[in-house]
């Protein structure tokens, strides 16, 4: 038997096919009126096929207070032909039809009303487990950003025999208040089936990112809007936009000539890790290069990890990467040089790495350590970076990093959940 410890890898969805964007609703028609056919993998017809608009950006709302996320349901004819109006484009949706034994589901990120003329169908995925919980209270499983969704008997036991494939996040709701009991990643490949994984909702963890669709959206971007993955040098500056589904590159007035680059590698497991690399700046004293995520664009007042005991990663590459969380006060004191941090010397072999909380020190000036504890710094968190500083590697350097599975340490997952809500 698999398990699966309790975690949030919490890409709503990430289709097997991203769709581009564009101005215009699909067909080509130019009008505010989308006509797309549904097709089976054979090329028949998908009739009587559903077809559900899916809020995305807003979907854990919509969860909380105990109502649909679909936005309209309708079905399509004899011939697999929906027609029908897409909501504002200013919100983020997903398409979701299901036929029989087939379906597909469709990002729509704001912004972009485009869907093909015709889009074909893949098998459905079936995946059971088992929920180890204290919990006494009545629960449902669903996934993220769709309408599936499926009881928990008394044994702990739950059950999807038909699931569109893609990667989502199995979200565990206590159907009594409606709270989140826990998140869990799920893969669902085109026909897969899979019982008889174990998870842990009460251990405590946050996988921030698994980085399972690639380079893109973060993990937990879909129950909390705006939170992002970025990648930024001396000379350079790029923002994973939820809106717009895509890597936006963003005005920055160059101080050195340090590069950036980054995309998706392969994790050696059978998935997806996220590298990144650069050469810093020979001369400059503000040479540097990272990628990190903000938690201030959701809340100004960032997010309380007081309860973190640990965090952990997979990684490797060559130079040393230094750990950055930022807080809201000390980068207040310190004009934003001076940190929590954890310095790793990253080896060519890839190496998961276990840090305990007490093992973050205040990176220079170390004088403020003694009015800026941890105890009260964890309490306003406003990002998390990973940084090729110039004081801890060499200029002229290529240096690389390829890391998988950020995982934060007891954080219960109503920290989060709440602070979305703010």
């Amino acid at each position: 038997m698999k398990t699966t410890v309790f975690s949030i890898a919490l890409l709503v969805i990430s289709s097997a096919v991203y769709i581009s964007c564009s101005s215009t609703v699909s067909g080509g028609t130019g009008t505010e009126t989308v006509n797309t056919f549904a097709m089976l993998p054979d090329g028949s017809p998908a009739a009587g096929a559903t077809l559900s608009i899916v809020e995305d950006r807003c979907w854990i709302d919509s969860i909380s207070l105990g109502r649909s996320p679909v936005i309209k349901k309708i079905v399509s004819d004899k011939r697999g032909f929906f027609e029908f109006d897409l909501p504002e484009e200013h919100q983020n949706l997903n398409i979701q039809i299901d036929h029989i034994d087939k379906g597909l589901v469709i990002p729509l990120p704001a912004g972009s009303r485009f869907i093909a003329d015709t889009l074909h169908l893949k098998p459905y995925a079936s995946y059971g487990a088992v929920l180890d919980t204290d919990s006494s209270s009545a629960m449902e499983v669903l996934i993220s950003g769709t309408s599936y969704r499926t009881t928990v008997s008394d044994k702990g036991e739950f059950k999807f025999s038909g699931v569109a494939p893609g990667i989502y996040s199995l979200v565990m709701v206590c159907t009594s208040n409606n709270t989140i009991a826990g998140v869990s990643p799920c893969n669902l490949e085109p026909g897969s089936v899979s019982y008889g994984d174990t998870i842990d909702v009460t251990n405590g963890r946050l996988v921030i990112d698994n980085f399972e669709c690639g380079v893109g959206p973060t993990s937990l971007s879909s129950i909390i809007p705006g939170f992002a993955w970025y990648v930024l040098s001396d000379s350079l500056y790029y923002l994973w936009s939820n809106d717009e589904g895509t890597w936006k590159e963003k005005h920055i007035d160059p101080i050195a000539t340090s590069w950036i680059s980054f995309d998706s590698v392969s994790d050696g497991n059978g998935g997806k890790a996220f590298r990144f690399s650069t050469v810093l700046d020979r001369v400059s004293l503000y040479a540097n290069a990272l990628v990190g995520f903000a938690f201030k664009p959701v809340s100004e007042n960032g997010a309380n990890l007081s309860a973190m005991t640990g965090f952990s990663l997979r990684a490797s590459g060559s130079g040393t990467i230094r750990i950055h969380f930022e807080t809201h006060d000390l980068d207040s004191a310190s004009n934003m040089g001076s940190h929590y941090a954890y310095p790793l010397e990253l080896t060519p072999t890839m190496t998961e790495y276990n840090i305990p909380v007490d093992s973050l020190r205040i990176i220079d000036p170390v004088s403020y350590a003694a009015n800026h504890p941890w105890s009260r710094e964890s309490k306003r968190v406003n990002r998390i970076e990973f940084v090729f500083a110039y004081g801890a590697n060499k200029r002229g350097d290529t240096l690389t990093c390829t890391f998988d599975d950020f995982t934060l340490e007891g954080v219960p997952i109503s920290s989060l959940v709440n602070f979305c809500s703010q």
